[in-house]
C-alpha cells in the first residue's frame, strides 16, 4: 500500500520588479558615486626659510613647461639622474642635505609638474619650497 503524495506546484516568483530595483539601485551609485576630476592642491608656505637657504639644488619649471636643474635647462626625463649625481657629488659633511628647492609657475597644470616631484622624490631628495607666480620674477 502506497502513500499517495500530493503534487507540489512550484513557487512562482514576481520576476517584473526586479528591473525596477536595478534600475534604483544603478541610479543610486551613480548619484554617490565621486567623479574624479584633476586634483586640486594647496600649498601652505614655509615655517622655517632658514632651511630653504640651505637648500642644496633648485628645480624650476617655466610657463612653457620648461625644466631648468640649477638655472640650467634640462629634460625632465633626465632630472632623477641628474639629482642623483648631484646628491652622490656632495662633500661628505653634506651628504645628508637633500633638501630642493622646486620652483614651478602658477599656470601649470598638475599634469605637466607632476613627473618633477616623482623625479626628486626617487631621487631620494626632500622638496623644502614650490611655486612661484613667474619665471624670474
Amino acid at each position: 500500500m502506497g502513500v499517495r503524495r500530493k503534487k507540489r506546484t512550484p513557487a512562482i516568483v514576481p520576476l517584473a520588479s526586479m528591473g525596477d530595483i536595478a534600475f534604483l539601485l544603478i541610479i543610486f551609485f551613480i548619484l554617490a558615486s565621486i567623479p574624479k576630476g584633476e586634483p586640486t592642491l594647496t600649498h601652505a608656505e614655509a615655517e622655517n626659510l632658514g632651511e630653504i637657504e640651505q637648500a642644496s639644488v633648485s628645480v624650476t619649471m617655466d610657463e612653457n613647461g620648461g625644466c631648468f636643474f640649477q638655472g640650467k635647462p634640462v629634460a625632465v626625463k633626465s632630472l632623477t639622474s641628474r639629482l642623483k649625481l648631484h646628491f652622490e657629488e656632495q662633500p661628505p659633511e653634506a651628504k645628508n642635505n637633500r633638501r630642493v628647492i622646486v620652483e614651478i609657475d602658477k599656470n601649470l597644470t598638475y599634469e605637466v609638474y607632476k613627473h618633477v616631484y616623482s623625479s626628486v622624490s626617487e631621487a631620494g631628495g626632500i622638496v623644502m619650497a614650490q611655486g612661484i607666480e613667474k619665471y624670474g620674477s
